[in-house]
């Protein structure tokens, strides 16, 4: 009898240990559907946006679509190129910050990434990403000249447009809300499954920084709960360029680029 009960507990165990492996597969070869969640929206879609743009799109390799939506200025200072978040799409995008660009006489550049809103085509990893927003970033080199560019990751966009940022030369790199390094969110979040060495996106965003020749602008939320603001000060110490670091007082992890601290600092620094 005890022999019999034996048995059951380690068939039991060995289900348990062969249903985590197959999960943790499924997750592996699944992720980016984790990741950015279906977010999709129709072609014909018609975004309903309360300021003048105009879509664009770039075919950035075969069978990969990166869509944008596109606001211009009649004499730009430059362009700003903004690398956000991987919630919602460009549906949800509210074009409260571009009024502020705008008055800095800056064109945006927001897109939606890979698979992502009207986005075409799948993310396979890092380098995907990488190379969609280097093609971006070198198609608006040659419209506004590089020293006109200013890259803006938000969140998840940080550790992307750090990558591309230290291997040119943008007039500015504004990151909101960045974390260290994507693991570390991973570590935090993985509980009973090992998300940091499943998930094929990590992000060393304090490798990029050191690698950086253009000036760097940290901002974050003191109550950020989602990407704790001490990741900004660790980041701070990696970068070798000129720097400035911004936590905003009882702000959380979103709307940084509306905050009023922060247009008073950008303001300042442009100035």
């Amino acid at each position: 009898m005890q022999l019999n009960l034996k048995n059951k507990i380690l068939s039991t165990l060995f289900s348990i240990i062969i249903v985590y492996i197959v999960i943790c597969f499924y997750v592996f070869y699944n992720q980016e559907k984790f990741l950015f969640l279906h977010y999709k929206v129709g072609q014909n879609y018609t975004y309903n946006i309360d300021a003048p743009f105009e879509e664009k799109n770039f075919i950035t390799t075969p069978g990969v679509l990166i869509n944008g939506l596109y606001f211009k200025n009649n004499k730009p200072n430059g362009i700003v190129i903004i690398n956000r978040g991987s919630g919602g799409t460009l549906k949800n995008y509210h074009p409260n910050q571009n009024y502020f660009y705008k008055n800095l006489n800056y064109d945006v550049f927001i897109y939606d990434y890979r698979g992502n809103g009207k986005s075409q085509g799948k993310s396979k990893g890092m380098e995907s990403l990488f190379y969609d927003l280097k093609h971006i970033y070198n198609y608006f080199s040659e419209i506004y000249n590089e020293k006109n560019i200013i890259l803006i990751g938000n969140s998840f966009g940080t550790g992307i447009a750090t990558k591309i940022a230290s291997e040119n030369n943008p007039k500015f790199l504004i990151l909101q809300a960045p974390y260290y390094e994507y693991n570390d969110l991973l570590k935090h979040r993985s509980g009973w499954m090992p998300l940091e060495l499943i998930i094929k996106y990590n992000f060393k965003t304090f490798q990029y920084l050191e690698k950086c020749t253009s000036p760097v602008i940290l901002v974050h939320g003191a109550n950020d709960n989602i990407i704790k603001p001490e990741s900004s000060e660790r980041l701070y110490e990696h970068i070798n360029s000129e720097k400035h670091l911004l936590i905003i007082k009882d702000a959380g992890h979103t709307h940084l680029g509306s905050n009023p601290e922060y247009h008073k600092m950008i303001n300042h620094i442009f100035k």
